[in-house]
């Protein structure tokens, strides 16, 4: 009873509280995933890599070039989805209410640029569900905006995550006599598919050949392709992996739309798990290094985060 009457006696204000839970497996940007573009970042500038994802610094709000992008990523979606190709005035209207709202923040958009963004809408719906066809005779459909979310090798409680933008089968052929099937060349194996994983890009005209070759532009492919197939529990010989180029710039024959295709061995995907795991080890002890062969383009440069 006395024990009941002193602990009535007590000032609320000052409970007892039990030790909060520590969990050591959560990095240091507060998240138990990683994805390709923070860890492009992170082999980038590691420095930069903290400013951004861990201090939660800098600004990655909308620009011209992400605005164009979204609009032509919702519509590749909408077309696998649907069957259906949306109109340029529908993309234009969209592209010219988002640059409106962007030019509201203080961010100058030049009227000449936005134009030549509006100007390569027309050709690039007209032209994708052709090249789709041509490039894939017979494709079907497998997931538009495939969501990743997968446990990563070696690690503990990490993830990683992603969005592929399309997911695609054919039907698998084999070298020897044609068919007429669907117009595919070879001999189709009936019942068999081969599958591809395909990365959208915009751009102005391209990538440059040591691009097309650079091991961390190629990395997004290989990752996503390792962990789709662990995923799905499809094989990799079963896979192909490309990057589909939308430029805003015509090639010389008018096409704005080219498929780079990027072969993916299991040596490949060794070795991005092994720079993953790197980086996951590398941010996890919060160890960060200033790159100043990165610094040219980057917000930080000369502020007060990164004099």
């Amino acid at each position: 009873m006395c024990l009941d009457i002193e602990i009535n006696k007590m000032d609320i204000n000052n409970k007892l509280q039990l030790p909060l839970f520590i969990d050591n497996t959560i990095l240091p940007t507060g998240k138990y995933h990683i994805s390709y573009s923070e860890l492009i970042d992170w082999f980038e500038c590691s420095f930069r890599h903290k400013l951004k994802h861990v201090d939660k610094l800098g600004d990655d709000g909308a620009t011209i070039h992400t605005i164009f992008g979204t609009i032509l990523h919702d519509a590749m979606e909408h077309y696998t989805l649907t069957g259906a190709i949306k109109t340029a005035d529908e993309c234009r209207v969209e592209f010219q209410k988002q640059i409106g709202e962007l030019m509201f923040t203080g961010r100058a958009v030049q009227k000449d640029d936005a134009q030549e963004f509006i100007d390569a809408f027309a050709d690039l719906l007209e032209q994708t569900p052709r090249f789709l066809d041509k490039q894939f005779p017979g494709w079907k459909l497998v997931a538009a905006e495939d969501y990743l979310f997968e446990p990563i090798e070696g690690q503990t409680n990490k993830r990683f995550k992603g969005f592929i933008d399309l997911v695609i089968k054919t039907p698998k052929k084999v070298s020897g006599k044609s068919t007429r099937l669907s117009g595919l060349k070879g001999e189709v194996v009936t019942g068999e598919w081969e599958y591809h994983i395909i990365d959208y890009k915009t751009t102005n005209w391209g990538w440059r050949s040591e691009q097309k070759k650079s091991v961390e532009k190629q990395m997004q492919l290989v990752l996503y392709k390792h962990f789709w197939c662990t995923k799905m529990n499809i094989p990799l010989d079963k896979v192909q992996t490309s990057f589909m180029f939308f430029k805003r710039t015509p090639m010389k024959d008018g096409s704005r739309v080219e498929l780079i295709t990027i072969p993916v061995s299991e040596k490949a995907i060794a070795k991005s798990l092994e720079l993953l795991s790197t980086a996951l080890n590398q941010i996890q002890k919060h160890r960060s290094v200033k790159n100043k062969m990165s610094c040219k383009f980057c917000n930080f440069k000369q502020t007060i985060h990164c004099p």
